[in-house]
């Protein structure tokens, strides 16, 4: 049975084959796919064939898709046999791209352009902001969690507004992940220090709190008093007492309790990996 002695955070929450799953955050797939042109979705990218040129690409044509980096694609050679393979491109057509930029043609020649996320992340991460999360669903004590992420190179996610939380949440309840009493429980970064103030794991200030509508002040009178408090996040939309978790911050002891959990880490960007300011 799950007890309320702890800070939780509720969540209910080969050039053969080329076609890689993208963010999923971004739905750059499905906006390629769907794009009323000849276009490919390729190595986490999309790929835009535009309309007949004379040539003059010094100046940029790929503005396709609004909100993704787009530029004129490399001369890629996997990524022109998949075209052709797929009968985009015909055996041999000559493609304008990025090494093949300024010179001069006696007929007319087709863009190749390319889109890709401004953030993205690995495999097995779901990007959110600048952030990627993975779910990890061995259930395991709060300090444990803590100990896999960071190996990882991560850390236990921590939510700062109503879109983390109820990202976070919508993420663990897709892997349908159910606790005692038919709770939907997930370990977040957060824990009370010394029975006095509020932390996050990744260093940043506390600055948002979403705690379970049944009285955020006995929750903090407990957290403050219960050793080894930490928070979790619930995932599911009702339990069978029809209390309604998700997104919800829950208090339990971290000692006690064995709960699946979400990595975090920031996510890479257009000109290479983010980070933040270094705190003095």
């Amino acid at each position: 049975m799950l007890l309320i002695p702890l800070l939780l955070f509720i969540i209910t929450a080969n050039s053969e084959d080329l076609d890689d799953c993208p963010t999923p955050a971004s739905n750059l797939r499905d906006k390629c796919i769907y794009y009323n042109a000849d276009s490919v979705f390729a190595k986490n990218k999309c790929f835009i064939i535009d309309q007949l040129y004379s040539t003059n690409p010094n100046v940029s044509r790929c503005n396709h898709l609004h909100g993704f980096n787009g530029k004129m694609a490399n001369n890629d050679a996997e990524v022109l046999k998949y075209l052709e393979l797929r009968n985009y491109i015909k055996s041999g057509e000559t493609l304008i791209t990025r090494e093949t930029k300024g010179e001069s043609y006696t007929t007319e020649a087709r863009v190749l352009c390319e889109y890709s996320d401004i953030f993205s992340c690995e495999d097995g991460y779901r990007l959110h902001g600048i952030h990627c999360y993975k779910v990890i669903r061995k259930e395991t004590y709060w300090a444990e969690a803590l100990r896999t992420c960071q190996q990882q190179g991560t850390t236990l996610a921590v939510p700062h507004n109503d879109k983390d939380s109820q990202f976070i949440a919508s993420v663990v309840s897709k892997e349908n992940i159910l606790n005692d009493n038919d709770n939907s429980f997930f370990w977040v970064g957060m824990f009370v220090k010394e029975h006095k103030h509020l932390k996050f794991v990744d260093q940043t200030t506390p600055n948002y709190f979403r705690w379970l509508p049944i009285g955020h002040k006995r929750l903090l009178t407990k957290a403050y008093n219960t050793p080894n408090t930490v928070i979790a996040v619930g995932s599911s939309a009702s339990n069978k007492g029809n209390v309604g978790q998700f997104g919800y911050y829950q208090v339990i002891n971290g000692n006690f309790h064995r709960l699946p959990f979400l990595c975090q880490k920031l996510a890479n960007g257009e000109y290479g990996p983010i980070y933040y300011p270094k705190r003095d």
